[in-house]
Order: structure tokens, then C-alpha cells, then sequence
């Protein structure tokens, strides 16, 4: 017998929700220069696993995520309010 796949399918429901809460953190003044602080990442996990009733522990890259490069992204108007200080720009 087949033994059941622990793997998490990441869903569109689900990164809906992660950015609304992202963006929200965003908006109430928290600044994401060099990515988000453990705290409030683990706030939004906390929040996504009450919502979602999936435990949602932490993040990791992966190799495969050079697959999606020159993909049309979802959500990037709300990825890019939140990541915007990020970005690359001309300046030197």
C-alpha cells in the first residue's frame, strides 16, 4: 500500500492569503528593506493556519524556482507594494 505524500500543494487561496497579510503589515508601517523579520513572518503563518487549518511552519527555496522565471506572476500588484524597497533600480 501507497504511503500518503506529506507535501504540502502550496494554492492560489493560499497565497491570496499570505500577501493580504503581508500587505497589511506593509500598510501599518512595517518595513521589508532586506526581507521580512522572523516575528512577523511567523505572525502570518500563525494567521494562515487559522484560516487555512494547515500548519504553516516556515519557508525555504528551492532549486526548481528557476522553472518560473519569465512567468506572469499572480498578485503582483500586492507583491510589489510590499517588496517595492527591494527592488533594483538604475541609481548607482
Amino acid at each position: 500500500m501507497a504511503k500518503p505524500s506529506t507535501n504540502l500543494k502550496w494554492t492560489t487561496h493560499m497565497s491570496n492569503i499570505m500577501l493580504r497579510r503581508l500587505a497589511k503589515l506593509v500598510k501599518s508601517g512595517v518595513r521589508p528593506e532586506k526581507g521580512f523579520k522572523k516575528v512577523h513572518l511567523n505572525t502570518v503563518g500563525r494567521q494562515m493556519t487559522e484560516q487555512t487549518s494547515i500548519k504553516v511552519t516556515g519557508t525555504l527555496d528551492h532549486p526548481g524556482d528557476a522553472d518560473f522565471l519569465n512567468i506572469p506572476i499572480e498578485n503582483y500588484d500586492q507583491m510589489a507594494a510590499i517588496f517595492s524597497v527591494g527592488q533594483a533600480t538604475e541609481r548607482p
